[in-house]
């Protein structure tokens, strides 16, 4: 009994928010349930993927190909798969399902993945824009401490690209009589930043995205921040990976895995040309250094050789050229004038002291 309960608990810990949608329909025919259920799926705030999976169940596809209502549904799971909020918008009435509220919220939360994907995947000299910064700015981003610089592992990502990408406008107060500024409109900051902010704490981007309120944009940063825990990093730091579409998006994973390819096998044969320096720079090493032990036992032994053979006259001739016994003799012969000196000194005392007494 308890190692069954122990593997139930482990096989539903391992389940999909989605999963438990697709084992509604799999044995289900009815349209009107379908729709309800898929209504229900595309509102469900846990669910962010694995629509393209619900699209493909056969039970599905029989009940709503037939009707208008039908396809439209099936236009609509598309659009949450792989889809964005321009598309949608685009698009004449009857394309897709009229979206409620939280609907609209998650495809556009969707799309800011889709736009933080592209950006990611481009190349970081092209997604990192040049962002002016002065003496001032770095001292307020080193006491706010939150914003980081431009590098390899750091995207930004304006808000101007996020409100024209999510149609995210406001109208402007009207004032007075002038009836124009009642059809004016201008980007809203707040309801974009609270969407981005939904989609941080959602786990939806990495979790080093932080907003970037003086310079307006969105900063995206895949370095990893913490060690506690390698799997919740592994998960934390990349962005949401949405649905496939398999008619479009092989083809280009295909194209991006051999590039990958081809650049590990560029890596590859720098890194051999480097072990083979570092082999035959070692090599080299050691050949000098045993050259120069060489010289030095040979030295030793040739020295050795003519103290034994030459005797003493041989070894203080060797030592008058080297210099020692000169320096010797000469502090030999001042310490024997010191000497000299000292017993004058002494000797004229003593005959002074002598004829004092004689007196």
């Amino acid at each position: 009994m308890t190692g069954t309960a122990s593997g139930a608990v482990s096989s539903s810990s391992a389940l999909q928010p989605i999963d438990q949608y697709i084992e509604i329909l799999q044995p289900k025919n009815n349209a009107s349930f379908v729709q309800t259920v898929l209504h229900k799926a595309l509102s469900d705030p846990s669910v962010y993927v694995g629509f393209a999976e619900l699209r493909s169940i056969p039970a599905v596809v029989t009940a709503l190909q037939e009707s208008p209502s039908g396809k439209a549904m099936l236009n609509t799971m598309d659009l949450f798969s792989y889809g964005t909020y321009r598309q949608y918008a685009s698009m004449p009435e009857g394309k897709y399902i009229s979206l409620t509220t939280t609907q609209l919220a998650k495809l556009k939360a969707l799309t800011v993945v889709t736009i933080v994907q592209q950006r990611c995947d481009e190349d970081s000299t092209k997604s990192v824009p040049t962002v002016r910064s002065s003496r001032r700015n770095r001292r307020g981003n080193q006491a706010a401490g939150a914003i980081p610089l431009p590098n390899s592992s750091c995207r930004i990502i304006p808000y101007t690209v996020l409100q024209s990408e999510l149609d995210i406008m406001e109208e402007v107060d009207a004032s007075g009589d002038d009836s124009d500024n009642r059809s004016n409109k201008k980007p809203s900051i707040r309801p974009l930043e609270d969407l981005l902010i939904h989609c941080i704490y959602s786990h939806l981007l990495p979790s080093g995205t932080k907003l970037d309120q003086r310079n307006m944009s969105l900063v995206i940063n895949l370095s990893s921040q913490s060690t506690s825990s390698a799997a919740s990093n592994l998960e934390s730091n990349h962005v949401l990976c949405r649905d496939v579409n398999v008619e479009t998006d092989v083809t280009d994973m295909i194209s991006k895995l051999e590039v990958f390819y081809e650049k590990g096998k560029e890596r590859m044969l720098v890194l051999n040309r480097c072990v083979e320096n570092l082999n035959q720079d070692a090599v080299n090493h050691g050949k000098k250094w045993r050259s120069i032990e060489k010289s030095i036992n040979d030295t030793k032994e040739n020295v050795s050789l003519n103290l034994e053979t030459g005797g003493n006259d041989n070894g203080m001739q060797m030592l008058m050229e080297g210099g020692v016994i000169g320096s010797a003799m000469g502090m030999g012969s001042l310490s024997s004038t010191g000497r000299s000196a000292r017993q004058v000194k002494r000797s004229r005392g003593g005959l002074r002291g002598a004829g004092v007494g004689r007196i």
